[in-house]
């Protein structure tokens, strides 16, 4: 498999019984659908493992260009999304909208970890994500409209049931 990044040969090994494929020139891991979930937490010992070994991998800090759209591994002919993991929008990834597997950039993995060592941070900072959203004035313009328009809908389909006879006498 080649690297998303720069093209290299990426290396595969294997922790705590998932292969991990990763790029020995930009440090960059590849993980497969739900792959990132066994390594992401703090208590996870592998994720530990990987991070280090993939400091081994790579010597001193590879100098990439993060700003480009990246094509994903797996078929290189898809591009992949790009979102925050977190609400801060300082920790982003790469994820295949195809094969929803996801990409991090040296060192994203260690600030993953860091920033949600548990799955109950995880949880709070995506009850801030939604309650920022939910008091965002455009989602709450968008919502009314939303609102006004099914409720328009709602008459017309309620005057159409008295007109058209779809349903049987009982």
């Amino acid at each position: 498999m080649l690297c998303p990044r720069d093209g290299h040969e990426m290396v595969r090994t294997e922790f705590g019984g998932v292969a991990i494929d990763a790029c020995p020139a930009c440090g960059g891991v590849w993980f497969d659908a739900f792959e990132l979930a066994k390594f992401d937490d703090a208590v996870e010992h592998h994720g530990e493992e990987l991070i280090m070994w993939l400091e081994q991998l790579v010597a001193g800090t590879p100098a990439v260009d993060l700003s480009e759209r990246l094509p994903s591994p797996v078929d290189p002919e898809v591009l992949m999304m790009r979102r925050f993991a977190d609400p801060e929008g300082t920790i982003e990834l790469d994820e295949c909208p195809v094969s929803g597997g996801i990409w991090l950039d040296a060192g994203e993995l260690a600030r993953l970890r860091a920033r949600f060592p548990d799955e109950a941070t995880r949880r709070e900072a995506t009850r801030i994500v939604i309650d920022r959203v939910m008091r965002c004035p455009e989602f709450r313009a968008d919502r009314a409209a939303e609102a006004a328009g099914l409720s328009g809908v709602t008459r017309v389909a309620r005057l159409l049931s008295w007109i058209t006879p779809w349903r049987e006498a009982a």
